[in-house]
Order: structure tokens, then sequence, then C-alpha cells
């Protein structure tokens, strides 16, 4: 057997209602019949009707201060439970916004972190860079001078005639490093960061 559950609010606030506008429509027929009695001059029956409405006039009085009193506590309660989820929402908003916001110092961390490593990577590769700019810039100097002394050799050895061209200068790395603006700036910049 199933065990019974107690009227809700809304439940007691609807029972209210029924009674009160029960006791007010028999007041009201109590009323009218009193009012015909007395237009009839039937004066002993009124005397009766007005006794019966009187009966009821109280119960009414009460059972409509009960639909009131409900009322208010039906809003009441509403009002309390509207209170209790928003006060749940807030406290789980305010929730997740802490969670989100531990998440994004980590992850201000981490790419902090990470920056600083690529940071540090920047400055020996600008050195490599400039290495290899400067070990090209020697080896140009050394095929040019390979260059005068095979020029000077033929002439020496007699495979080149004495009145033959000088040699063009080798200069393709300098005239690289002096047309790329960013190889210039590589070239004159000592250290980056």
């Amino acid at each position: 057997m199933a065990a019974k559950t107690a009227p809700s609010l809304d439940d007691k606030l609807i029972q209210a209602r029924l009674e009160a506008q029960e006791l007010n429509r028999r007041l009201h027929k109590a009323e009218a019949d009193l009012e015909a009695a007395v237009s009839e001059k039937r004066y002993a029956d009124a005397e009766e009707l007005k006794k019966a409405a009187d009966e009821i006039r109280e119960p009414l009085l009460i059972a409509e201060a009960q639909v009131t009193a409900l009322e208010a506590g039906v809003q009441a309660f509403r009002e309390h439970q509207e209170a209790e989820e928003r006060a749940l929402r807030e406290r789980q908003a305010r929730e997740k916004a802490t969670v989100d916001y531990q998440a994004a110092v980590e992850a201000e961390q981490v790419a902090i972190e990470q920056m600083q490593s690529h940071l540090a990577e920047v400055e020996p590769a600008f050195q490599a860079l400039r290495r290899a700019l400067s070990g090209a810039m020697e080896a140009e100097g050394r095929a040019h001078y390979a260059r005068v002394s095979k020029h000077a050799a033929g002439i020496a050895a007699g495979t080149l005639h004495p009145d033959h061209p000088r040699p063009t200068p080798v200069n393709s790395v300098a005239a690289r490093i002096q047309t790329n603006h960013l190889l210039s700036l590589i070239w004159r910049t000592e250290r980056l960061l």
C-alpha cells in the first residue's frame, strides 16, 4: 500500500479556494432568499434565512483569510525557491569561473615558458646565421685570392697571355649582402637580443 503524502501548498490553496467559493455561493443564495422573503413579507422565513446567512459569513471570512494566507505562502515559497536556484546558479558560475581562471593562469604560465624557450633559441640561431655569412664572406675572399693567383700563375706558366684581362672579383656574397636588406641587417648587427 502506497504511503499517503501530505498535500502541497498549491493543493491546499486549491482546496481553500473551492471551499471559499462554495461558502460564497451559499451566502449569495442565502442573501437572495432573504431578500426575496423580505420583499414577500415572509418575516419569519426572513429571520431564519438571516440566521443561516450569518452562520455562513464567519466560515466564509475564515476561508477567505486562509486563501489569502495560502496565496502569500505560495508566493513566498516560490520566491524562496527562485532565490535558492539563483544562488545555486551563481555559485556554479563562480566555481566555473574559478576553474576557468586557474586554467587561464596555467595556460599563461606555459605560454610564457614556451616563449622564453623559443627566445632562448633565437640568439644562437642568429649567431649561426652571422657565422654562416662570415664563413661565406671568408670563402669568397679566398676564392677571389685563388682567382687572382690562378691568373698570375697562368701568365707565369705561359698559359695566359700577359695582356690577358685581370680576373673579375668574386663578390656574389658581398653583392647579396649589399642588395638584400635582411642579409645586410644580419651582417651589421652583432647581437639580436
